[in-house]
């Protein structure tokens, strides 16, 4: 999902357990939500408070965020490593999955 001006692009495996409360504390800042989905509220979030936006976040999560106005990709994960992120380098390609089976078929491309 991207951000209305498409410069935040967020892939995630998230169960919020507080997105409903960052929508509301969002609202609070003006922004407004096209959808109710809980990547929206992500993509807020991380548009509002930068990096930081992770601490507020609850719940299990592997989240890549892709920032293209600072060509920057950021990837999270939940505090007790309860959702998994893989990532494997081939050349110049960077690939990342949540399960190891997504990432395990790069040699073979």
């Amino acid at each position: 999902m991207l951000t209305q001006d498409k410069n935040i692009v967020t892939i995630y495996k998230w169960r919020g357990i507080n997105f409903k409360e960052l929508r509301d504390e969002l609202l609070g800042f003006g922004y407004n939500f096209i959808s109710d989905s809980d990547t929206e509220v992500l993509l807020y979030a991380y548009k509002q408070w930068g990096r930081d936006f992770i601490s507020k976040c609850n719940g299990m999560f592997a989240i890549a965020i892709y920032d293209r106005l600072n060509g920057k990709i950021l990837f999270y994960r939940d505090r007790m490593g309860i959702k998994p992120l893989y990532y494997g380098i081939q050349g110049d390609r960077f690939y990342f999955g949540s399960t190891l089976s997504a990432i395990s078929c790069i040699s073979r491309l």
